[in-house]
């Protein structure tokens, strides 16, 4: 009998990352999740590229010897200041990002108008975890109206490190939600794009489940968990992209207390952090007329960068990622 054959074919390349799984600091993660941001502000503002697949294996640290990529961040690609940068506070200092990004599906963004309602292009899904709550449904949510500036402000030598390399850029960055008008959430003909901002939710859930699976290095496994860590890790492992499917992500509280909850009390420190950029995440941001699109990972750096001094000023936190006993789903 005839037949069609089909022939799948792919490329074997060296490893040029390491997994999150392998991160041994607090300190290391927020880095690499600080030049995520970053990185992708930065691609954005270069050649007008979004991620399209986010996840936790998507993003991988880069090895300390790795100068093939730090020598390609030379070309331009470093309008915004790695985390490298920004600590040194040099302007001659070169960048040396902590992270990368692959699957990158370099798409670009002008491209990514989706009407409400309409099914989700293939390409678009992403890792449903991390996928941003709206671009997985296809729709606006008009009722997460984004009626306040919750623009993280710094302080100390965060504000200081921040105002070296920009002294302008802080300010604006403060008004920049009160400057975009709110749009008619009734309005019938409402569409949206997958925007820089959704990029950013995408790292958000990223940073929130690497956290909810970290603890410090302990043979002792939790046997008993509280609602709210149910309650996240279901909502994380049962999501499924679709306008005709509940978005359990949408009933998580952003508040700090349900955080507190959520994290390893090992990681308490981070709830007030994980609480202030889901807060950010929180509101559709497509109801904010000519809002800047890089202000979602503006506030998520700014958060970032505070815990990085933070840490430089007391102590670093070991971790192991992905040990922590979580509640089956």
């Amino acid at each position: 009998m005839g037949g069609t054959i089909k022939e799948r074919m792919g490329l074997v390349t060296p490893n040029i990352g390491q997994p999150l799984d392998k991160i041994t600091s607090l300190r290391q993660l927020l880095c690499v999740m600080y030049d995520v941001c970053a990185l992708q502000r930065n691609l954005y503002r270069k050649a007008n590229i979004l991620h399209w697949d986010i996840s936790d294996i998507n993003i991988m640290e880069v090895p300390k010897e790795d100068l093939e990529s730090y020598e390609r961040c030379t070309e331009g690609y470093d309008g915004v200041k790695y985390i490298n940068q920004v600590l040194a506070k040099d302007r001659e200092v070169k960048p040396k990002p902590a992270c990368l990004i692959i699957a990158l599906g370099n798409h670009c963004a002008d491209r990514m108008l989706i009407v409400e309602g309409a099914k989700m292009p293939a390409a678009q899904t992403g890792a449903p975890k991390f996928i941003a709550c709206s671009i997985s449904s296809g729709k606006v949510f008009r009722h997460f109206i984004p009626s306040e500036n919750l623009m993280p402000k710094l302080e100390g030598r965060a504000l200081e490190l921040y105002d070296f390399l920009n002294e302008t850029q802080y300010e604006w960055f403060n008004r920049a939600i009160d400057d975009a008008p709110l749009l008619d959430r009734k309005s019938p003909t409402l569409q949206f794009r997958h925007q820089l901002f959704h990029d950013a939710e995408s790292v958000f859930w990223v940073i929130a489940w690497t956290l909810t699976r970290s603890m410090r290095p302990s043979p002792e496994a939790e046997v008993e968990w509280h609602s709210d860590l149910k309650a996240f890790t279901h909502a994380m492992n049962s999501h499924i992209p679709g306008p005709d499917q509940l978005d359990l992500r949408r009933c998580l509280e952003p508040d700090l207390g349900t955080w507190s909850n959520i994290l390893h009390q090992d990681l308490a420190s981070m709830a007030p952090m994980i609480s202030q950029m889901h807060d950010c995440i929180w509101p559709d941001w497509i109801l904010r007329d000519k809002v800047d699109p890089k202000h979602s990972h503006e506030a998520l750096m700014r958060l970032l960068l505070t815990e990085i001094v933070r840490i430089d000023d007391t102590v670093d936190i070991s971790l192991t990622i992905g040990t922590r006993s979580l509640p089956s789903t």
